[in-house]
C-alpha cells in the first residue's frame, strides 16, 4: 500500500498542480507539502481537513489509502 506522502502526490498529478499551487489553495507553505511529500514531518489534522475540502477528497484515502480518493 502506498504512504500518505503517495497519496498527496497523487492529489497534485489528479488535478495537474505543483507544490506550490497546492500550498497556495490550502492557505500553506511549499515547503511544508515539500516535507510532507519526502516524509519528513506528518500531515495535520487541519492541513488533511483543507485539502479534503478544497479538491473533495475523501478522509480516510487521504489517511489510510482506503477507499476511493474523491469523496461521494
Amino acid at each position: 500500500m502506498n504512504e500518505l506522502k503517495d497519496r498527496l502526490q497523487q492529489v497534485r498529478q489528479a488535478y495537474n498542480i505543483s507544490q506550490r499551487q497546492l500550498a497556495k489553495r490550502i492557505g500553506v507553505t511549499s515547503q511544508l507539502i515539500s516535507m510532507i511529500e519526502t516524509g519528513k514531518t506528518q500531515l495535520s489534522h487541519l492541513t488533511a481537513k483543507a485539502i479534503e475540502s478544497e479538491f473533495g477528497i475523501n478522509h480516510e484515502w487521504l489517511m489510510t489509502g482506503q477507499g476511493e480518493m474523491m469523496a461521494i
